[in-house]
């Protein structure tokens, strides 16, 4: 994997093969987590990060519908979802 990272119970990576897709000048456009952000910069030197979000409620709505998690496990997200 070219960065890997586990988030509320579960395990997520980005292939290695991105490697070779950078290298050969075109972009990638992955969705990942913030815990993994420096170790992702130390691969991808021309890193861009954006922060994309919704909003609370609507957060909630989408975490409630998926089923996964409990209403204590998604209060949690939420409070970390508004971290810097």
């Amino acid at each position: 994997l070219l960065v890997s990272w586990r988030a509320h119970g579960l395990s997520y990576g980005l292939p290695a093969s991105l490697r070779d897709v950078l290298a050969s000048g075109r972009n990638v456009v992955a969705n990942g987590s913030r815990a993994a952000l420096k170790a992702l910069a130390r691969e991808v030197p021309r890193l861009i990060a954006l922060h994309v979000t919704a909003s609370p409620a609507i957060l909630a709505g989408r975490l409630a519908g998926r089923g996964r998690e409990s209403a204590a496990d998604i209060e949690a997200r939420l409070a970390r979802a508004a971290l810097p």
